[in-house]
């Protein structure tokens, strides 16, 4: 039986997730918190398997409620935020920077077309968080990142060994596309395409997040956009992000086709399309994620010559995507998410020496 904490200071709010979650089998409701210090209590005396946390609530709010119990008795947290703006949203992003799991927007009304969509997105990822290993965190321990010093660019008429870096990441993963980010220099030489499966709602959110620890320039991508160093491309909401080449230059190529692996943004068209486009001066990365979005694309990059990395289990939320990969021959290489930033600016700086 998973055992779960709801916490928000809106009773309807809390009726409705538990009128969601109430309906699985294997789910029990043990408690319900009004604010983050309630919360904190419920979780010690508790115990639940997984709390689902609101953000803004008196008291205590859930960035401090999530920092405090990752702190003392550590437990899967799921941030379910109303869609804000602004340093609101960075809240709940922060959240995930002091050991939330995931971010979910809150449900809107039973009647909703989206509401049964959304039940079993939530009751999926309720399910999934149960039974992973966290650790303590220490209070405080999120410093800012210092300024990382820019890789040289590339010497008139040189080719880079590496021409784009496709990153693919679900549940778990935009705290190590964050670190990963974070470990880049401005103006790194390789461009780096990323798609993240995250709610509706918060893809604006995310980039503005990664922006503010990262070397590289993040922007959402738009159709048609010319890659370049220095920048990472996001997919867009509820689009496709795939790379392709037009008179001789790499553009992003962004769609409203039919979700692929029940995902749009799917991982997978972006790795098929950099391994047609690049083939062996191409890498590809899976990070944490339910299900196995991302896998065969992963698997195209590495028949094509290319490098291909997942995150290690040990460190993943979810091993799902970069187990899946492994299962099926794509990954190359295995890597803590300490040491994938250093590894790409290994590459890129030794494909520059080659060349040069």
């Amino acid at each position: 039986m998973i055992r779960i904490l709801i916490v928000d200071d809106s009773r309807l709010m809390m009726h409705l997730l538990e009128s969601i979650l109430d309906t699985q089998a294997d789910f029990e409701i043990v408690g319900w918190a009004e604010n983050g210090q309630a919360a904190i209590n419920l979780a010690q005396s508790l115990h639940p398997d997984v709390i689902t946390m609101d953000v803004n609530m008196p008291v205590v709010d859930g960035l401090e409620a999530t920092r405090a119990i990752m702190s003392s008795t550590p437990v899967p947290i799921i941030i379910v935020s109303t869609l804000v703006k602004g340093d609101q949203m960075m809240v709940t992003f922060r959240a995930l920077e002091e050991g939330a799991v995931a971010v979910m927007e809150k449900p809107s009304s039973q009647d909703s077309v989206s509401f049964e969509a959304y039940s079993r997105q939530l009751t999926n990822t309720v399910r999934s968080m149960a039974g992973i290993k966290l650790v303590k965190r220490r209070p405080g321990r999120t410093v800012p990142v210092k300024a990382i010093p820019p890789t040289p660019a590339p010497a008139l008429g040189t080719r880079a060994a590496y021409e784009v870096i496709a990153i693919g990441a679900s549940t778990g993963g935009p705290q190590i596309v964050q670190k990963i980010l974070a470990s880049l220099p401005a103006g790194f030489s390789v461009p780096v395409m990323v798609v993240n499966h995250i709610s509706a709602g918060f893809t604006a959110g995310m980039a503005k997040w990664l922006q503010q620890n990262s070397g590289p320039e993040v922007v959402i991508a738009s159709h048609g956009d010319r890659l370049e160093p220095g920048h990472v491309y996001l997919a867009p909401e509820d689009r496709h992000l795939m790379l392709a080449r037009r008179r001789g230059e790499l553009v992003a190529a962004v769609n409203k086709s039919e979700p692929v692996n029940l995902f749009r943004p799917s991982v997978t068209p972006l790795m098929q399309s950099v391994a047609v486009t690049c083939g062996e001066k191409s890498i590809g990365i899976i990070l944490s994620g339910m299900g196995g979005d991302g896998a065969v694309g992963l698997l195209d990059i590495k028949k094509a010559g290319g490098q291909t990395f997942v995150q290690s289990e040990e460190s993943c939320v979810v091993f799902g995507m970069p187990g899946e990969a492994i299962r099926i021959g794509a990954a190359s290489q295995t890597l803590e998410p300490d040491r994938i930033g250093p590894r790409l600016i290994q590459l890129a700086n030794r494909g520059l020496q080659e060349r040069n």
